[in-house]
């Protein structure tokens, strides 16, 4: 606990990373996942795996939760990798050579099939490897890759039609995954995952039952959301030396909470992403002809590559995922 806190016992409880002992509401889908990882035990090939669902409802957590559960029975390999933040198949591979416990110069130049051939180096017991944000690859070629190893994948998107335009090879190789729906949170659901974050994080009597309630009303179903308002809100009233969070903070504290999040995934846009980001956000109205007029001449300007039209869709469709742009 922190030392003469009224609030906070443990910020950690409150963040995005934090991977809780327990995880509600997701029975369904933590009894499949269970199930496709349990080949693992007898030292055999999990059965790969798509979540899908919309931001916030617990597909990363869950998916982590689970691995971390396995591991503490059965030796495995696992590695986790965000393709939002490593979108190349150098990239891919290289955080999970890193995962592996395998360390190498990051040197330009190292061609992948070296990479790949590492990986299979370090396949001596049975692996999983989750890829997270997989929509935001630049390539079908790393899934191919992998797909071709002896390994469980998990891959992670928001929407079910991030994989509808794989390569026909890809996609055969991935036809047999089991395909598994994450839906929002209803809001007693909300309400019943903070109360738990309240319970682990916060000093017993700081935080009343109103205003979890609140949070969760205003959560739109989106529990990291809900988790990051409850964190906000604590810290303010922490700062002020209170000794219970009032309940009219959650009005009070959205907007910075809503800007919190959306600066976090502006922060996580590539380059390209980054100018169609702001395109829409000057213009706040553009037609598309107009829009990818604009789009190009900015990416010439910056020294990008010009993008085909499949993965400038692809990009659209991530930032609406986020709420950072609309479609009308």
């Amino acid at each position: 606990m922190y030392i003469d806190n009224t609030i906070i016992k443990d910020l950690r409880v409150l963040t995005e990373e934090f991977i809780p002992s327990r995880l509600l509401h997701r029975d369904s889908q933590i009894s499949t996942i269970r199930d496709n990882l349990a080949p693992l035990v007898d030292k055999q090939k999990a059965r790969n795996m798509f979540l899908y669902g919309p931001p916030g409802i617990g597909k990363t957590s869950l998916s982590k939760f689970i691995v971390e559960e396995l591991k503490s029975h059965v030796a495995i390999l696992s590695s986790y990798v965000n393709c939002w933040n490593a979108a190349s198949e150098f990239k891919v591979l290289y955080n999970i050579l890193h995962d592996f416990g395998q360390s190498f110069v990051h040197r330009k130049g190292i061609p992948t099939d070296e990479l790949i051939d590492q990986v299979k180096k370090k396949l001596d017991r049975p692996c999983v490897i989750i890829l997270d944000e997989v929509d935001q690859l630049k390539s079908d070629k790393i899934l191919y890759e992998l797909l071709g190893l002896n390994i469980g994948l998990i891959l992670i998107a928001n929407k079910e039609t991030a994989l509808s335009g794989l390569e026909d090879r890809v996609r055969s190789r991935f036809a047999a995954a089991d395909h598994i729906e994450f839906q929002a949170y209803r809001n007693g659901e909300i309400f019943d995952i903070l109360k738990d974050r309240r319970d682990w994080g916060l000093v017993k009597g700081s935080a009343s039952s109103g205003l979890l309630e609140s949070i969760a009303s205003i959560s739109g179903g989106d529990c990291r959301f809900a988790i990051d308002v409850l964190r906000i809100v604590a810290e303010e009233a922490e700062k002020k030396d209170l000794e219970k969070i009032p309940e009219d903070f959650v009005d009070k504290f959205v907007p910075k909470a809503k800007s919190e999040s959306a600066s976090t995934v502006i922060g996580r846009l590539n380059d390209h992403q980054k100018i169609m980001y702001e395109i829409v956000k000057q213009k706040q109205s553009i037609d598309p002809q107009e829009f990818y007029k604009e789009f190009n001449k900015k990416c010439k300007e910056a020294g990008l590559e010009l993008i085909v039209d499949r993965t400038a869709r692809k990009y659209l469709e991530k930032l609406a995922s986020y709420n950072l742009i609309k479609f009308k």
